[in-house]
């Protein structure tokens, strides 16, 4: 319900799946590199009368990727 509209916004390539605690659902959106989709994803949030507890930006860096393709 909430995923499928997330992934039609501009720039995002996935969306995983949620982790819900307490009855919070917590989405991770990857989005193309250089993309910012937070004012987006507030405005779909707004317009779906979605509660939005929180939204931040988290850049992967190099050691990210390493430590993805080491440990995996």
């Amino acid at each position: 319900m909430v995923a499928p509209k997330l992934r039609i916004l501009a720039y995002v390539k996935n969306v995983n799946a949620p982790l819900r605690h307490d009855g919070v659902s917590r989405f991770e959106l990857d989005v193309e590199k250089g993309a910012d989709v937070r004012e987006a994803t507030f405005r779909l949030a707004v317009s779906e009368n979605w509660v939005l507890l929180e939204i931040h930006r988290k850049a992967t860096t190099l050691e990210d990727v390493f430590h993805k393709l080491t440990l995996s």
